[in-house]
Order: structure tokens, then C-alpha cells, then sequence
């Protein structure tokens, strides 16, 4: 997959985001992206699994996608000036804050490629 997660950021307030960057020319077509929480036992809490699916995008390199955790009142596709690149937005539309703490991890699936 040549799409990787760039960062976490304003982790634990109303405009936190994980934002991910495209290595290389990719679609987003059957690409999840997951949010775990692990307990005590190094295992993920299961009822505190987020998944986040994307609609079919196409990206150059270097576009930058952001997913906002509340509603985010920006345009869907917009220019990043300082940092010079495209930026693809989305919500999650939750209502609380999920990117907080020192057991959460972003890990991003394309479901095509699963083995079950």
C-alpha cells in the first residue's frame, strides 16, 4: 500500500485528526483505516475499535488525507500553502475524542488484500 499515517494530531481536543500521506500514486478504493485502544493485557479493547472506511479517491504523491474525529467545517479538498500539498478532509462525526493516551494506535487495512 503506498499510503502510510504521517501523524496524530491535536490529540484529545475537539479538532484532533490522524493524517496520512501518499507515498506514491494510490487509491483509496478498499482502504479502512482503524483505531485501537489496548488494555492492560497488551490486547485491543474490541468495544473501543473504530473503523473509518473510504470512499473511492484517487491521490498523486504527496496529497495529504486528514480524518477529523468531531465534524469538520473545511472543505472536502483544499491547499495546504505551508506545506505545499493538497489535502483530501473527511469526519468521522463521532462525539468524543479517540486519539488521546499512550494505547491507541492508526492502523490502515485494504480489505482486498485480507486473509480470513
Amino acid at each position: 500500500m503506498n499510503l502510510f499515517v504521517s501523524g496524530l494530531f491535536n490529540r484529545g481536543t475537539e479538532n484532533e485528526f490522524v493524517e496520512l500521506e501518499a507515498a506514491a500514486k494510490c487509491t483509496l478504493d478498499e482502504v479502512m483505516l482503524f483505531r485501537y485502544a489496548y488494555g492492560k493485557n497488551d490486547l485491543p479493547i474490541q468495544s473501543e475499535t473504530r473503523v473509518f472506511v473510504f470512499p473511492d479517491l484517487n491521490l498523486r504523491k504527496g496529497n495529504l488525507v486528514r480524518v477529523y474525529t468531531f465534524h469538520h467545517k473545511s472543505k472536502k479538498k483544499e491547499m495546504d500553502e505551508s506545506l505545499g500539498k493538497r489535502v483530501f478532509n473527511f469526519s468521522w462525526k463521532l462525539d468524543r475524542t479517540i486519539w488521546e493516551g499512550m494505547h491507541v494506535e492508526a492502523h490502515l487495512v485494504k480489505y482486498s488484500c485480507s486473509v480470513g
